[in-house]
């Protein structure tokens, strides 16, 4: 699932919470989720781990995470 996806499902609230989560700002994370920006490897790992893997770090970093089974 795209992160603008997922946001999209989330309450103002809730979004705060998974920016917490994260470890970032509620904003930081509305322009990875708009594409205007691109997560760091660390960055795309909490948001797969936050979102429970419905984010993936693949979705968000396919350069640097293969999908499993996959080579790089």
């Amino acid at each position: 699932m795209k992160l603008n996806e997922y946001m999209r499902e989330l309450t103002r609230s809730q979004k705060e919470d998974l920016a917490g989560r994260v470890g970032t700002s509620l904003n930081y994370l509305f322009q990875l989720s708009g594409e205007f920006s691109v997560p760091g490897p660390k960055i795309a790992l909490r948001i797969e781990h936050a979102t429970g893997g419905q984010v993936t770090r693949h979705e968000l970093r396919p350069d640097i995470y293969p999908e499993e089974g996959e080579e790089k």
